[in-house]
């Protein structure tokens, strides 16, 4: 529900780091003690002053002081509507390496237009399916089982007078001029078991309505078998029908083979690569037999089989402004875009394109895996996009690959996963489970992975993955860390370019207080074997007045304005940060002693001089 714990590299280096400090306080109050013992100080005393090693090295005011880049940060994102619910993950967002993209909601408009639909009649012996699209809808008789399909499977309801429900039900009720009847105030309607009613409107006809059909039973919309079936009653008959819609390559396997087209698949790639959202309409009459109190014992598995294909219904799913400037300042900036989406595979493709998630200097190959049967066995084939040509030997062709060919190569061949997912640009029809296991993977492979998403089916990535921002307050926000009230990809750039000035901040904080503690430290230590003290008032001005003042303002440094193909370090402990610190620590030690050592012996000099004369 939560997300996920996870290791930063920059936390535990820090952590490293001060138990490595921790053991040179030790050292050093064993030295201090031995100091205070040959001089015959109280056991007090001796404590006392032993503990300051301890403060000096390791502050107090350390892990407040390495936190001041991120509250600056997290006020910054409030302030542009980003949400934080989890102040770790805005120094992980400094590393973002590849960003994991939805396509309905994130990319495109969550809404869906109605584009037109394609009857049964239309999808054969046509060379132009979009001379048979249509799109005004009263051309059709309104008893006819497509209307009938389209008017009864949603599951809309009436909140205050307006009908509610999902974009893509709404858009589609609507396209048939239909009305929804419902029994019962808002409080009460769930609690009787009058079905609900949809009829056409009186602008289709005139006199008594021709067709009044009662929704009586509904199996909503599952992620597995991406569809959703509604039971409905036509008044004046006693047969119930089965209406069904859903991704097509789904309804096309539960449909009887000789009412399925024979060039339904050559159809539904030239849509999707059209970048039309396609669903596929069904039904069935159910037999005689089955009566009112059977009918709530029906399975789906068996309700949704033998169906009778209807036609496809077309939307239409427009790109959102800014997701092609944010795609490009991520592809300039070195980091990974790829799109994980529920929809169909070719109309992910389009979309990518269109916003220049795939360049137009690559060529894509849509893998296809079919699983192993009794006669045959499992195999991979690599096919061309639509207009498109496919070298296997170019370095520059990247993979798409559907849900379904996805869990073929789980199961099969499990040695390809590492390099198509490294190669993979577009992943469509995704269940939510495996768009987990494909953001575990990016992570298998060392890449910091962001995962962007407005949808119930993203919440399991959102969570897994290093950082997952919504754009949704609904349930995908309970598992992301970041919630964006702006409902487009812009927020991603924001994230990313915040998180990268609060880890250059901590990081540059921690820097600045390990090299002052050791400065400190060793000028005690040095102050401590000369027999000298420093007083509280100057302990109180070092820590507060030099160290608290200057982290303060250190903390707030604003982002840079763009995201820049550099990113800031992580790793505290390698040679590119030890070995500046060591020389500095060694130069320090000489000058310090040479502070402390070099006016005595002017003394001695002087005292000589003054004997000889």
């Amino acid at each position: 529900m939560f997300p996920k714990d996870m290791d930063f590299e920059f936390y535990l280096d820090s952590i490293k780091f001060v138990i490595i400090m921790f053991i040179v306080a030790t050292i050093g109050m064993l030295y201090c003690a031995y100091l205070y013992v040959i001089r015959d100080a109280s056991i007090e005393y001796i404590i006392i002053r032993s503990l300051d090693i301890y403060t000096v090295v390791v502050p107090p005011a350390l892990p407040a002081a390495m936190t001041i880049g991120i509250v600056h940060s997290m006020k910054r994102l409030k302030r542009l509507k980003i949400y934080c619910t989890c102040q770790s993950r805005i120094n992980v967002a400094g590393k973002i390496k590849l960003v994991c993209f939805d396509k309905t909601g994130t990319l495109t408009e969550d809404g869906l237009h109605f584009f037109g639909l394609l009857p049964y009649d239309g999808l054969q012996f046509v060379t132009n399916i979009y001379e048979n699209l249509v799109k005004d809808l009263s051309q059709i008789d309104v008893r006819s089982p497509i209307i009938a399909t389209m008017a009864s499977c949603h599951s809309l309801t009436h909140i205050n007078g307006s009908l509610a429900g999902d974009p893509l039900d709404l858009s589609m009720f609507n396209a048939t001029d239909w009305e929804l009847e419902e029994s019962g105030a808002d409080n009460s309607r769930f609690d009787n078991l009058l079905p609900s009613i949809v009829r056409p409107s009186k602008k289709l006809y005139s006199g008594e309505s021709p067709i009044e059909i009662g929704i009586v039973h509904q199996f909503p919309f599952n992620s597995k078998t991406q569809s959703m079936c509604v039971i409905g009653q036509v008044f004046g008959t006693r047969r119930y029908t089965v209406y069904c819609k859903g991704a097509p390559e789904k309804i096309i396997q539960s449909c009887l083979k000789e009412t399925i087209p024979t060039n339904i698949l050559s159809v539904l790639e030239e849509f999707g690569s059209s970048g039309y959202r396609v669903l596929a309409l069904a039904y069935k009459d159910l037999p005689k037999k089955v009566n009112w109190k059977s009918l709530y014992h029906l399975k789906l598995e068996n309700v949704q089989s033998n169906l009778i294909f209807l036609g496809f219904l077309v939307m239409q799913n427009k790109l959102k402004p800014q997701s092609s400037n944010v795609i490009q300042q991520l592809r300039t900036a070195n980091i990974k875009c790829v799109m994980v989406t529920g929809d169909n595979l070719y109309t992910g493709l389009s979309v990518a394109r269109e916003c220049s998630m795939v360049p137009t200097n690559i060529n894509i190959a849509v893998l296809t895996a079919t699983p192993s049967t009794e006669l045959n066995k499992a195999e991979i084939k690599l096919e061309p996009t639509l207009g498109h040509c496919l070298d296997i030997q170019d370095e520059k062709v990247y993979y798409a690959i559907d849900g379904r060919s996805w869990s073929v190569l789980e199961s099969d061949f499990p040695n390809w996963l590492p390099y198509i997912v490294s190669k993979g640009l577009v992943f469509g029809r995704m269940l939510p489970e495996q768009k987990v296991k494909l953001v575990e993977y990016f992570q298998s492979m060392g890449y910091v992975t962001a995962m962007c998403g407005d949808g119930a089916n993203d919440a399991g990535a959102l969570k897994v993955a290093h950082v997952g921002i919504s754009l949704s307050q609904a349930e995908a926000s309970i598992a992301a860390p970041f919630t964006s009230q702006i409902t487009n990809v812009s927020c991603v750039t924001k994230v990313i370019r915040e998180g990268r000035c609060a880890l250059v901040t901590s990081f540059g904080i921690f820097k600045y207080m390990t090299c002052y503690s050791l400065i400190q430290f060793i000028t005690l230590v040095l102050l401590y074997s000369k027999g000298i003290m420093l007083g509280n008032f100057q302990f109180l001005y070092f820590d507060f007045i030099l160290t608290t003042s200057l982290a303060i303002v250190m903390g707030d440094i604003e982002p840079t304005d763009t995201v820049h193909p550099h990113r800031p370090l992580s790793k505290i402990l390698t040679p590119k940060n030890l070995i500046p610190l060591f020389f500095t620590i060694v130069g320090l030690c000489f000058d310090t002693n040479r502070v402390i050592i070099l006016p005595r012996n002017t003394r001695l000099v002087c005292a000589y001089k003054a004997c000889m004369v």
